[in-house]
Formats: structure tokens, C-alpha cells, sequence
């Protein structure tokens, strides 16, 4: 999966995945719940009802205290909508006892500034909202909500701004939304919000094909959008989640106008996600039963780490010869499983089925 972060401001830079050490030193990324307020077109997990037998209370607690035992530093906490748990503070809570950071993943729909102020005082590190456009009734639409919410979200995200938190917009890119990412920078940069984090989508759960540009056009698309960033005067970072981009030379000319971190992808190596109900994955984007490694109602966060995670650890087939694989490691996984229903198949953003439109983009000046 593609994650684009552009960091208007000063902040922490991701480790990156050529670190080959096998250790779960970067976090946890837990869908606490699958239940959720909104209904979006592009959802990997198909994200509405809850699971069944989502872990209790009890069980949760348990987990974090494993967690921290394990030497696991920070908890991504996601869902569905996190905020429906009804528990959801008692854990944030235990987990600050047991001085784990914490990332926030949300809709912000059920936020306000008593919660925000809460999550500020409990020294939160980031909170990140999908907002996809300014445009309320697309909003609305690619949500499938009312277009009221769209409002009181815009209310939050400027009241996280007032915080420490580090403040984060996101944007799923398709077709239905094209002109989000250019809106939204705008917005980001006018309001001084740290971090704008434009994702490729998965074609899992509710996300079908139609609505997708192509991987040609994606990489079109993402030029637009770095050659939009740099032109604004105020600018840091960009991050560049993808196993397969640190393989576009067009990328790497960048680096002469703004710092580019290829971040490239940990999953299973340096982390892993957990499901509403207990399964261990690699990451939050693969919570189908193809890539569940082990439940930790059955067996011990360690012993499903140090024993599992084998197709994220070895070269996929094909793989095992290729010169860039020690900076790819084998692609995207859920990319190539959305694409090809194979979890061995070919990331379709590997620069070897992409080279004519790499290209292409090598002769466009920056």
C-alpha cells in the first residue's frame, strides 16, 4: 500500500525497512473494533458491524500488559471507529500506565473539545482524520453519512490544531474524489496542520476496482501531487510508505528541492496489527483470514511473532533474484492479494510491470 505523507511541519521521521532485524521495535497497529458510523465506498476491511466475540474488556487489558511486557513501544489504535468502544479510555488509560505511546486513527465524529483536551492530557502523540475532500456533500456521499458531520469534523480537526497533538488530514484517492489531495493541501497548509497523508486504496472489503484509477495513473497522480507540495513555500518532509517507490529514479529527484524518507513497508518484520477479535496480522490492512498468523486468545503475542510472519520475512517467488529486492523486500502483500487474489502474487506497483510510464515521468521536469 501507498501512504504519502507530506509534513508541512517539523516532526518525527518513520524508520525505514531497510532495517532487516526481525523485532516488533516499531508498533501495533490495533483495530479495536469493526463497528463504525460511516460506510466508506473504499473500505479494505468492510468496516460497519462488530465482529463477533471482539475482545472484552478484560481480554484487552490483558493484551496491553503483554504488549508492554514484549517491549512493544506504541499502539496505532484504529478500528471501525474507535471511539465506539465503549471501554476505549480505560484502555488508552492502561496503556499510558504502562508508558506505551499512542497514534489515533478516527473518523472524529464523536470527538469533542473535552475529549481532545483529554487526549492531549494523556499525551496522545498523533490523531489522524479521513476527510477525502472540502466538499461536504462528497463527503457525505463517499462516507455515507449526513452532510452535518462533515462540519463538526472540520470543528475538530481545528480544535486537535489547538493541542500538542501532531495533527494529521488523510485522503483515500480514487476516482470519485480526484481533486481531494490538492484541496486538502491547501487546507493543511492555510491552517498550519502538520500532516497531510494521501493513501492508494486496497480492492478489499467494500473497495471494488471501478472506482480506482489504475496503477499508471496512480503514479501520474502522485507526481501531481509531490510537484503540487513543493511549490508551497512552507514544507519539511515527505514520507513515502511503499516497498516498491524507492525504485522510481523520477522519485528520487526530489531530493534536491525537499528531504524524501522512502519509509517502504515493515509489515511482520518491525510490525503487526491485531483484529477486533484477537487475530494477529501483518498489518491493519489485512484483516481476511488468508493472513492471519495465530489469536491471542489461543496463543502468546510471542510466540505467534517469533514463530509466524513467514511470507514477510522470506522473498516471494520471483523475487529471489531481482537487484532491487533488498529495497522493495517483495512488495506490498494486500496490494498484490487485492490484485491478483494470490498472497505470493506481484505487487502491481513493482517498477517491473511499470517501466513505460516510469519513463514517461522521467523526461516531465520537476
Amino acid at each position: 500500500m501507498l501512504r504519502l505523507k507530506l509534513k508541512f511541519n517539523e516532526s518525527h521521521v518513520d524508520e525505514t525497512a531497510k532495517n532487516k532485524d526481525v523485532a516488533l521495535k516499531g508498533c501495533i497497529f490495533w483495530n479495536i473494533t469493526n463497528k463504525c458510523n460511516n460506510r466508506c465506498f473504499y473500505c479494505f476491511s468492510s468496516s460497519g458491524n462488530m465482529k463477533n466475540k471482539e475482545l472484552s474488556t478484560k481480554e484487552a487489558l490483558n493484551f496491553i500488559k503483554e504488549a508492554a511486557d514484549y517491549g512493544v513501544p506504541r499502539f496505532v489504535i484504529s478500528g471501525g471507529e474507535p471511539f465506539i468502544r465503549k471501554d476505549i479510555w480505560t484502555l488508552l488509560k492502561e496503556m499510558r500506565n504502562y508508558n506505551l505511546q499512542i497514534k489515533i486513527a478516527s473518523n472524529c465524529t464523536l470527538l469533542n473539545k473535552e475529549k481532545i483536551n483529554k487526549l492531549d492530557k494523556m499525551g496522545v502523540m498523533s490523531i489522524q482524520t479521513p476527510l477525502d475532500t472540502l466538499d461536504r456533500n462528497l463527503y457525505a456521499k463517499i462516507k455515507n453519512t449526513n452532510p452535518k458531520q462533515f462540519d463538526k469534523v472540520i470543528k475538530n480537526i481545528n480544535l486537535i490544531n489547538q493541542t500538542n497533538i501532531h495533527n494529521i488530514v488523510s485522503c483515500v484517492l480514487t476516482k470519485v474524489n480526484a481533486d481531494g489531495p490538492s484541496q486538502l493541501m491547501k487546507f493543511c497548509h492555510d491552517k498550519n496542520i502538520d500532516t497531510l497523508s494521501i493513501f492508494q486504496p486496497i480492492p478489499t472489503g467494500c473497495c471494488s476496482l471501478e472506482k480506482l484509477f489504475s496503477i499508471p495513473e496512480y503514479l501520474v497522480k502522485m507526481k501531481e501531487i509531490i510537484d503540487e507540495f513543493i511549490s508551497y513555500d512552507k514544507k519539511w518532509l515527505i514520507d513515502i510508505e511503499g516497498p516498491t517507490f524507492e525504485s522510481y529514479d523520477w522519485l528520487k529527484r526530489y531530493s534536491k528541492y525537499i528531504r524524501v524518507n522512502f519509509a517502504g513497508c515493515k509489515a511482520g518484520r518491525r510490525i503487526c496489527a491485531i483484529s477486533a477479535d484477537g487475530n494477529l496480522i501483518p498489518c491493519p490492512c489485512m484483516d481476511l483470514p488468508v493472513f492471519y498468523e495465530g489469536n491471542i486468545r489461543e496463543r502468546s503475542l510471542k510466540d505467534i511473532w517469533e514463530n509466524g510472519f513467514k511470507l514477510f520475512r522470506e522473498p516471494p517467488r520471483g523475487c529471489e533474484q531481482c537487484k532491487k529486492y533488498n529495497s522493495c523486500m517483495g512488495g506490498c502483500r494486500i496490494l498484490a492479494y487485492g490484485y491478483t487474489h494470490k498472497t505470493n502474487g506481484m505487487d502491481p506497483t513493482c517498477f517491473k510491470l511499470n517501466q513505460d510510464t516510469s519513463k514517461k515521468l522521467e523526461k516531465i521536469n520537476v
